[in-house]
Parts: C-alpha cells; sequence; structure tokens
C-alpha cells in the first residue's frame, strides 16, 4: 500500500466519523476518582477551560507534551527498525514511565482520549483541544506506518507492565482468544458512555494513574496493584485483555507494510522467537498438512450466513439493554430521585435534587429530557451491539483464513514492538557479532 493511500485511508476515516453521527446534548460526566474531565454542556470557553485542566501542567506546556509524544515515538521507531536493539526500546518505555508517567501524571494519555473524541463528535457544545486530538491521532498515525511503536516504549499503562514482566508464562491459546473480545466491549462501552454523558469509565478505571499520582481509591489502587502482580508472570494483561485504544491501535497496524522483522537475514526456525514473544504475536509456518481448503471454504461460507443474523440478534440484544444501561446517567437518576421524593412528600435528599427542586423547573421538563436521554442510550445500545457482532465475526473470519508462509513472521495486529525477540534470535547475535569484529 503505498504512503499516499495510507494517507488518504487515515484522513477518510477521521473525516467520515462526524457524518455518521447525529448531535446530541448531555449534562457532563459524573466524576468522582480525582480527574477533572471536560464539562460536557458548558459554554465554549467554560468547557476549553475545564479541558485545559485535566492535565497536572500549565496549558502551554501541554504542547510541549504533544512534541515529546512525537518525539518518543520517533526514537521508539529509530530503536526498534534501524538500530534493531531491545536495550534502546526498554530504555525508551523507562523514560515514557518516568515522563508521561510520573511528570504529567498518567493523562492525559492517548487511551482515555477515546473518552474527549466520542464526547466532541457527539455533542457540538463539547469542544476538543488540538493537544487532546493530537495525542489521540498521533500514536495511530504512526500506527498506519511503523505498528504499534507506542504500546512498545512509549504509552505509560504499556511500559510499566513490560517492565515488571520478569518471568512470562504463555496463556492457553483458546482462552487468550476469548480474553481478547473483551478490550472490544471495553471500548464500545466507553465511547457509548462518553457520547451519551453517562462518564468517562475509562479514565475512570484506569488501573495505574493512581500509583502515577500517588492518590486514588483504594478499589483502583488495589486493582492496579493486582494487574502489575499478575504482570510479572503474564505479560501485559492490560494491554492485551482490557485496552480499549489497543484496537484501533491494532486496527491501523494491519495496513502497515512495516513490521517487526524478527531475522535481519535468514530464518533458520530455531522457534526461540516464538517461544519469548510475551503477546503471542509470532505466526508459525504454514505446513503442507493443514487443513484443505474446501473445509476452510465451508466454514467462511457458514461465517457468512451466520453474519446478518447475529449482527441482527446483537443489535437487538443491545436496545434491550439501553433501559437498564440508562440508569446509569445523571439525569435520569435525579429523575428518579426526585420522583420517589415527591411520591412520599419528603424533602430533597441529595444536594443535585435539592438543587433542581430549588431552579423552579417543571418534573415534566426534567421527564421530556430523561426520554430523549433514554432513547439516545438504547440507539447506542443497538449501534454497539451490532458493532460487537461485526467485529467478532471478522477475528473469526480472519481465524479462518489460510496463511501461505515459508517462515515465522509477526502479526502486526497484535505485536506491541518490544523487541524482545531481537535478543534471541541466533541470527541477529551472529550479524551483531560479525559488526563489531568488523569495527
Amino acid at each position: 500500500m503505498s504512503i499516499l493511500r495510507k494517507m488518504l485511508t487515515f484522513i477518510l476515516f477521521f473525516a467520515a466519523i462526524p457524518l455518521l453521527v447525529a448531535q446530541s446534548r448531555f449534562p457532563k460526566p459524573d466524576f468522582t476518582n480525582g480527574y477533572k474531565v471536560p464539562q460536557v454542556g458548558l459554554l465554549p470557553s467554560a468547557a476549553t477551560q475545564a479541558e485545559r485542566s485535566m492535565l497536572p501542567i500549565t496549558p502551554y506546556l501541554q504542547y510541549a507534551v504533544l512534541g515529546i509524544l512525537l518525539l518518543f515515538l520517533i526514537f521508539s521507531c529509530y530503536f526498534l527498525y534501524r538500530k534493531r536493539s531491545r536495550r534502546g526500546v526498554l530504555v525508551t518505555a523507562l523514560s515514557a514511565v518516568v515522563f508521561f508517567g510520573f511528570v504529567v501524571g498518567g493523562c492525559i494519555c492517548p487511551v482515555g482520549s477515546i473518552q474527549n473524541v466520542a464526547a466532541a463528535i457527539f455533542n457540538q457544545k463539547f469542544p476538543i483541544s488540538p493537544v487532546v486530538l493530537g495525542i489521540f491521532l498521533l500514536p495511530l498515525f504512526f500506527a498506519l506506518f511503523t505498528g504499534r511503536v507506542f504500546c512498545g516504549s512509549v504509552c505509560p499503562l504499556g511500559t510499566i507492565q513490560e517492565i515488571v514482566n520478569f518471568y512470562p508464562v504463555k496463556v492457553p491459546p483458546l482462552l487468550d482468544r476469548i480474553l481478547r473480545v473483551i478490550p472490544l466491549f471495553y471500548l464500545g462501552a466507553g465511547v457509548l458512555f462518553a457520547a451519551t454523558g453517562i462518564g468517562f469509565i475509562i479514565c475512570r478505571f484506569d488501573p495505574f494513574v493512581g500509583f502515577y499520582r500517588m492518590s486514588g481509591p483504594f478499589f483502583i489502587l488495589t486493582a492496579g496493584g493486582g494487574l502489575l502482580l499478575l504482570g510479572v508472570f503474564v505479560a501485559r494483561p492490560y494491554c492485551r485483555y482490557l485496552c480499549p485504544y489497543g484496537i484501533l491501535l491494532g486496527w491501523f497496524s494491519k495496513l502497515s507494510s512495516r513490521r517487526v522483522s524478527i531475522t535481519p537475514d535468514e530464518c533458520i526456525r530455531c522457534r526461540l522467537c516464538e517461544d519469548v514473544c510475551p503477546v503471542d504475536a509470532i505466526m508459525p509456518p504454514s505446513h503442507e498438512d493443514r487443513e484443505p481448503m474446501r473445509k476452510s471454504l465451508r466454514r467462511i461460507i457458514l461465517l457468512l450466513i451466520l453474519l446478518p443474523l447475529t449482527a441482527a440478534a446483537s443489535g437487538v440484544t443491545g436496545y434491550f439493554l439501553g433501559n437498564p444501561i440508562s440508569l446509569l446517567h445523571p439525569r435520569v437518576e435525579l429523575y428518579r430521585q426526585v420522583c420517589a421524593e415527591l411520591a412520599v412528600g419528603e424533602r430533597p435528599q441529595t444536594d443535585e435534587s435539592l438543587a433542581f427542586r430549588s431552579s423552579g423547573t417543571p418534573v415534566a421538563e426534567l421527564q421530556k429530557e430523561v426520554s430523549s436521554v433514554v432513547s439516545n442510550i438504547r440507539l447506542g445500545s443497538c449501534i454497539l451491539g451490532i458493532f460487537m457482532a461485526l467485529a467478532i465475526m471478522a477475528r473469526l473470519f480472519d481465524f479462518s483464513k489460510r496463511r501461505e508462509q515459508k517462515d515465522f513472521q509477526v502479526e502486526n495486529s497484535l505485536c506491541v514492538c518490544c523487541g524482545r525477540c531481537y535478543n534471541v534470535c541466533p541470527r541477529e547475535k551472529r550479524n551483531r557479532i560479525i559488526l563489531k569484529e568488523g569495527e
């Protein structure tokens, strides 16, 4: 795929998003764990000011953070593809933990910026700053040409897991494939909740930002500690089985013609790279005894038949799940609280209820607003159900296709560009010895 074609794909992908969505207006997401979240529904100047407060640094330095992110991505590509140095990748990762983690505070990162973009697309009163948009787009742009270099040595959530993975163990293939579906749900739920004003759940349940900020709810700190402890043995558990941004990076990486080449020249099929890969991203050579073409073709035909039925069933299921999901919305919760108080003649029991009843706004007006909110959430849940069905079926199609490859190769959508395979490849070691002797 030519560079021009990739650039056009990147531009059209994001240019088409606003054309596919309807605009709606919702109050700001409720947030309780120390983050300062952009306030959906505020006037542009107030929302912009609130958005700027997300980073624990001055607004003027936020552009510097974006520039430093660009430098980190460039250095990551340099060490991975030019120098082929696992040590250089690891040093970059350590630097990313220090800067993007402890200095910047882990926010805003591309993972959480998914919600900012979703809220801005679905709500015209939610402006998004160039910094936040740039932080969201930059790693995706690099993934389009160089794979998931952001995951390998730049992301503060991924790099901290990379550092603690001392005794990696293999996850059973079937279990690994099942668990990799979870990020699809998380991505869809994060977009749905941000777009409808329910909340920014990806940031609320960020497991590692509490460590970087030295504060946070006990539950989140415990979950983060548990993931890090698990990460000593299971490589990057959050990245592989939870991270919603990794789904987007994987999709863009599929278009990248540049991939990690395990060996610099000739593959001797020693399988050492396959054994050391922490995320099972190395595909073995295809063999002559693989399943017949007819069997693969029958399975693909069956999937094509099931595709519309699965999508329809998932869409209907999502639509009916919209009602319980809507109970999480702050306006729906307020309406239920006010109705319950008025039914028994109680005084306001919450600050929100007191503010509403003191404002003199008719309950009928709140009811009308809540009805619109519920309708939007039902529609969003229906779309989410269809999205999940299509994404899962696409993965089944991918597993069903026949691969034609002679040597061990990296699957771009899974590879996190950590460079571990460089350190075990005999041909890589041989070339390094030759280079040193030549010097």
